[in-house]
């Protein structure tokens, strides 16, 4: 359920930071948004990201496959 959640979530706090990045790049220039924004992500989902997650079930094969996916 906490799964369903949080996809629910992250696109309206997604276009939340947008417009506050909008409104907030008149006084600004882009490379400050990019960054604040990524560190408010990064801050925000890696600790959901770790309390939601059982790593039990994270394999070797799993994720050396993720990497391989992604490179």
């Amino acid at each position: 359920m906490i799964e369903f959640i949080l996809a629910l979530l992250a696109p309206f706090f997604f276009a939340l930071g947008i417009l506050e990045a909008k409104r907030g790049l008149e006084n600004s220039n882009y490379l400050a948004c990019i960054f604040v924004m990524t560190a408010i992500g990064v801050v925000i989902l890696i600790p959901c990201s770790i309390a939601t997650t059982e790593f039990s079930t994270i394999t070797c094969q799993g994720l050396v496959l993720f990497f391989l996916e992604y490179s």
